[in-house]
């Protein structure tokens, strides 16, 4: 038993933040000029994005784009990304 009130404490705090993600990429930007065309866009006018993972990611990590959560897995990892809908 150690008496707080009689110890050294010491506390350190991680202050620098994770590295989880990196580049957002539109895969279905087939011709590169940074505008989804109709031809480019799923046929519910959806598309999909590419989210690069950071050093810091790992298997498990939530991370979350536009308000949905993605959890990290293995092949994520060995992708080096997530795709998000």
């Amino acid at each position: 038993n150690v008496d707080v009130a009689d110890a050294d404490v010491t506390v350190t705090v991680d202050t620098v933040p994770a590295d989880l993600i990196g580049a957002i990429t539109i895969p279905e930007d087939l011709n590169g000029d940074g505008i989804l065309n109709a031809d480019e866009l799923g046929k519910d006018g959806s598309f999909n994005a590419q989210v690069a993972l950071g050093p810091d990611a790992l298997d498990g990590t939530v991370v979350n784009v536009n308000g949905v959560n993605y959890t990290v897995t293995a092949a994520d990892l060995a992708n080096g990304y997530i795709t998000a809908a």
